[in-house]
């Protein structure tokens, strides 16, 4: 179980309107860490980031490790 300990990982990105342009230095974030993750959410909205950061710390912390 050494490798199932419980991360909250917070990344950044390009700006929202550049997404999906190809823009320098943008990374698809979402599709490199849906594989060995529980749990990925792209916040767009400044106003999503409590509800997002709470459920991201309950994911973390409830049910059975993740699965790499």
């Amino acid at each position: 179980m050494i490798d199932s300990n419980p991360i909250v990982c917070v990344t950044g990105q390009v700006f929202a309107a550049l997404l999906g342009t190809d823009a320098f230095q943008e990374t698809d974030v979402i599709n490199i860490t849906t594989p060995v993750t529980k749990w990925n959410y792209q916040v767009t909205d400044a106003n999503e980031i409590p509800e997002v950061m709470a459920k991201a710390f309950y994911i973390a912390k409830t049910g059975a490790p993740a699965q790499c």
